[in-house]
């Protein structure tokens, strides 16, 4: 819908961008590109900017069931103290491989 306010140039634009990337923009990227054309700042490479930023729902993530880790933490460890105890402990373990990998 939002990218319906854009001129047909600029549609035209957003597609090819769209095709080679093969890519389509968010919500929030498509109302940025709304607003962008409405300013008159819209042209290529600000699509290309635009489209190419990270959106949330691509980030990669490891996830792993609560159940499978909570024997190992006190009972009364909230989940960010077991996220920072896990982040601490994997960067602890890399400092020491890499370390090892340099003897």
């Amino acid at each position: 819908m939002e990218l319906s306010y854009l001129n047909e140039e600029e549609q035209y634009e957003l597609h090819a961008v769209m095709d080679m990337e093969q890519c389509t923009p968010s919500l929030s990227q498509a109302n940025r590109l709304k607003r962008m054309s409405q300013l008159g700042k819209l042209d290529m490479d600000a699509i290309y900017l635009v489209l190419e930023e990270e959106k949330p729902n691509q980030r990669e993530q490891i996830r792993i069931r609560s159940d499978r880790l909570n024997p190992y933490f006190p009972k009364d460890y909230t989940d960010r103290q077991k996220i920072e105890l896990i982040e601490s402990l994997v960067k602890e373990w890399h400092q020491e491989q890499m370390q090892s990998k340099g003897r």
